[in-house]
């Protein structure tokens, strides 16, 4: 997919967000009790991850319990797309929270 997008040339710049989701509802396995940021007391939810290009083009998204942590997010996205990205020869990351 990458190669086809971009023509052999790696993006120069990703961006990365996570978000949550609350269920109002009782079963699903990755719902769980984290840091609601909606404000729902008492609401299991998910955690989603999604890195971009520079244009905002998803490149790859992952769902995740809803107590993961958001730099959990990111080091298991990049661990498990781990070739897929063209993330080889990164000098700089900025997290921003």
């Amino acid at each position: 997919m990458l190669k086809t997008k971009y023509k052999g040339n790696k993006p120069e710049l990703f961006l990365y967000d996570v978000t949550s989701s609350y269920f109002e509802g009782v079963e699903n396995e990755l719902a769980n009790f984290g840091y609601n940021r909606d404000k729902k007391v008492g609401k299991k939810q998910i955690v989603i991850g999604m890195l971009t290009d520079k244009d905002g083009h998803p490149i790859a998204c992952e769902v995740f319990k809803g107590n993961t942590s958001d730099i959990t997010t990111f080091a298991t996205l990049v661990k498990d797309f781990g070739n897929s990205l063209p993330l080889a020869g990164w000098q700089k990351l900025v997290l921003n929270k």
